[in-house]
């Protein structure tokens, strides 16, 4: 709808704002702790005109709205998959990633819970561990 403007509230644990990121990045959002709870909000109005934006937390709710005129809408945020957050980093659910360069340590985000599990493991045989473009990852060993 022409004219719209649209807004996003956001709550998340006080204690997990500093691992909200909003398109990659720390959001600019003012939290404000929601008094007696363990929750903050904060909203964020987006610029007018169609846009796409992405919000990754460990825990969070986002409701979207839009007003102009005598007219609104409502909704909640359209969600993914649950990502974790691990060592700094966000992963996405069901994609296992290795922890270390040797690629000894295979670990996976567990949707349901958002905590990242990993276990012993290593590259198949005929490859070996490569780190490519910062992330590693098991590459079919060169035949001479």
């Amino acid at each position: 709808m022409e004219g719209v403007t649209n807004y996003a509230l956001i709550v998340a644990k006080t204690k997990d704002i500093k691992e909200v990121q909003f398109d990659d990045k720390r959001p600019p959002f003012k939290w404000l702790q929601v008094e007696g709870t363990e929750y903050s909000w904060a909203h964020y109005t987006y610029d007018k005109g169609r846009s796409h934006h992405t919000m990754m937390s460990p825990r969070i709710g986002v409701y979207s709205v839009g007003t102009v005129d005598r007219n609104s809408y409502g909704a909640p945020a359209a969600c993914g998959l649950l990502t974790c957050a691990y060592k700094g980093k966000f992963y996405p659910a069901g994609k296992p990633f290795w922890d270390d360069s040797a690629c000894t340590e295979l670990c996976e985000c567990n949707p349901s819970t958002g905590s990242v599990n990993c276990q012993k493991s290593q590259c198949k045989v005929g490859e070996e561990c490569k780190v490519v473009a910062g992330v590693s990852t098991c590459v079919a060993t060169p035949t001479e």
